[in-house]
């Protein structure tokens, strides 16, 4: 405020100051009861209703400065799974090649995703899993394998590629016309390995190749040692047997041989393997278990790969396509009636531009046998006396005499070098 200038008062505040005033006066006047305070009350009233009621807009909030909004990153997709991703690129036009079908108890239920997995980058084979957990070849009255797997070989549901991983639940002894056999003895052995073979023999006689995997270690050292005397049953007669034996006992165990939840992954990474009961695989235990099975089954699909197709191709002899005169002057059916009667192509005629064949796919850690049946011959023998200088020379230590003329020769005078 300027010094000297009159004090503005608010309207607001002269209202409530009237209207403060009209009710002292209100509340005086009722004290004394008379007409003329009456009337007095009636005309304040009347004025206090003449003014306008307005009231004065509230102060608008204080508002703080807006710091500029940063821009937004630009949304990402969610990393996809291996998995996931590489069936996102495959086209769903390929056409199904081979079948792999895994059999067995609730194992082979995580072998067949593991092996899903792993050969997920073959959009032409497809993996089927016909797990039955709590089945084994032991109980042929809970769930018969032997009986089962004709199914599978024949009809619709034929296979090109057979998986089996089963035993965990044959632990136990074998009921049968001769009697009980005890788990583990020498005829519950035979009994077992009958049933093996039994199967071997229904996959040799349609001819479909047959992959059996052996066995995990368990956490269990008495497990342990039950399912390593049923692998050694197995393995001998799957190896006689015209079946493919894959053993995964090494890729379950520390370096002491003993049973580990965790190891390293396909991809190098230390991860835990074996589920919380020491018995199931995880999703990367089930990966790495399928890898064993995985390598013997591409070597089966690159057997069944076709031989390549030859450059030499018959074409028409020289001059066939002049002897049908002007093709413009001819109709269609002329043309195709001409070329119907030419003579056919000898079949030594080749392209000579051609390249040359591209030969067979060889692995570098497959073992070629040898072409000739012949041995290598040994280099002679030496003679006696070199065969004793070249003892003493590198067993005893003892240096050969010196040779006249050579730089080891010490004699004096020197001896006449001969040339």
């Amino acid at each position: 405020m300027i010094r000297g200038m009159p004090m503005r008062v608010p309207r607001p505040l002269v209202r409530l100051a009237i209207t403060c005033a009209a009710l002292v006066l209100a509340i005086t006047a009722g004290m004394v009861p008379t007409r003329a305070n009456e009337d007095e009350r009636r005309i304040w009233l009347e004025v206090l209703r003449s003014q306008p009621a307005t009231a004065e807009p509230a102060p608008a909030p204080r508002q703080r400065p807006r710091r500029a909004a940063r821009p937004a990153a630009p949304a990402t997709a969610p990393r996809a799974e291996p998995a996931a991703a590489a069936a996102a690129e495959v086209p769903q036009d390929v056409p199904i090649t081979h079948r792999v079908v895994v059999f067995g108890d609730s194992l082979a239920t995580n072998l067949g995703e593991g092996l899903a997995d792993v050969l997920s980058d073959k959009p032409n084979v497809v993996v089927e899993t016909r797990a039955q957990g709590s089945s084994g070849l032991v109980r042929d009255d809970f769930h018969d394998w032997r009986a089962e797997i004709d199914h599978f070989l024949t009809g619709e549901d034929a296979f090109d590629i057979g998986v089996v991983l089963v035993g965990l639940n044959d632990r136990q002894d074998i009921a049968g016309p001769e009697g009980r056999l005890e788990r583990l003895g020498p005829e519950w052995k035979d009994a077992y390995a009958r049933r093996v073979d039994t199967i071997l023999a229904k996959f040799r006689a349609a001819g479909v190749p047959l992959v059996w995997v052996g066995l995990p270690p368990m956490r269990s050292s008495r497990l342990s040692t039950d399912l390593l005397a049923i692998n050694e049953i197995v393995r001998g007669r799957v190896t006689r047997g015209g079946g493919i034996w894959v053993d995964t006992w090494q890729g379950f165990v520390d370096d002491d041989n003993r049973y580990s939840d965790n190891g390293p992954t396909l991809e190098g990474q230390i991860a835990r393997l074996r589920a919380g009961d020491g018995i199931h695989f995880t999703p990367a235990g089930g990966r790495k278990a399928a890898h064993f099975a995985d390598v013997e089954i591409r070597r089966l699909l690159a057997r069944d790969r076709p031989a390549p197709i030859s450059a030499a191709a018959p074409v028409p002899a020289a001059g066939g396509l002049a002897a049908i005169g002007d093709l413009e002057a001819l109709t269609v059916e002329e043309i195709i009636a001409r070329l119907s009667a030419l003579p056919e192509a000898p079949e030594d005629v080749a392209i000579e531009d051609a390249p040359p064949a591209i030969g067979p796919v060889v692995p570098l850690t497959e073992t070629a046998a040898a072409g000739s049946t012949a041995l290598v011959r040994a280099p002679p023998l030496a003679d006696r006396a070199t065969r004793l200088l070249n003892e003493r020379v590198l067993a005893d230590g003892v240096a050969p005499p010196a040779a006249p003329g050579r730089a080891d020769d010490f004699t004096w005078p020197a001896a006449p070098v001969s040339r």
